[in-house]
């Protein structure tokens, strides 16, 4: 499964999420579309980061740098489209195509259809799709996701502390437990590792370095 946002994501010539989502975007669309003329418009651009001149499309990317659905915002969508509005006559676009890094609820996809009913979005959904298909030019955009099971979570709790301690820990970790993502510099790898928001940073910390 992919994932559109960082640690997982990267695009190495970039710093900048906003800006690695958009030069993504730009280079599966010409993936899927067998082109290279469709292209990032550098600021001001006036609500059009992309644009395919041979179909008149405008694309605006527009990314949520925790992947999670609440960050949706129609607000700043609506923003862009009416300053590409603005220089449609002059850019010459007809389409107008938003390009987004999440999923929507039903909710907002009715929202959006009716603040925007002219305007086509794309979704991770879509993006998905295009990695599926063309899994050999992306890989270098996603980090390796590694699990660390419970087990030897629990395991390290049982060698690093002391008894009565470690019992706590692997109760808490049982009973009141979340998944917590972390990446390092010294590994090409994001890891997955359960741990409890009971936890102390002291006892994260312990446990990561008995696992490295």
């Amino acid at each position: 499964m992919y994932q559109f946002y960082p640690p997982i994501f990267i695009v190495n010539e970039e710093t900048n999420f906003s800006d690695s989502w958009e030069v993504f975007c730009c280079n599966l669309l010409n993936l899927e579309n067998n082109t290279s003329r469709i292209v990032r418009r550098l600021p001001p651009e006036s609500g059009v980061d992309l644009f395919f001149p041979d179909q008149k499309i405008a694309y605006q990317c527009k990314s949520v740098e925790t992947g999670l659905t609440s960050g949706f915002n129609l607000t700043k969508i609506k923003q862009s489209y009416n300053s590409a509005l603005s220089i449609k006559s002059s850019l010459g676009w007809d389409k107008y195509v938003v390009c987004i890094n999440t999923d929507l609820t039903g909710t907002q996809a009715e929202n959006f259809k009716n603040e925007l009913p002219n305007v086509t979005i794309l979704t991770k959904s879509y993006w998905t799709t295009l990695c599926n298909k063309f899994p050999t030019m992306v890989q270098g955009n996603f980090r390796k996701l590694i699990p660390i099971f419970p087990k030897t979570v629990e395991e390290k709790i049982t060698d690093g502390f002391y008894s009565d301690y470690s019992d706590h820990l692997k109760s808490l970790l049982k009973t009141n437990s979340f998944d917590l993502l972390f990446y390092s510099n010294r590994h090409n790898s994001v890891y997955r590792i359960p741990v409890s928001k009971e936890f102390k940073v002291k006892d994260l910390l312990h446990i990561l370095r008995s696992i490295f």
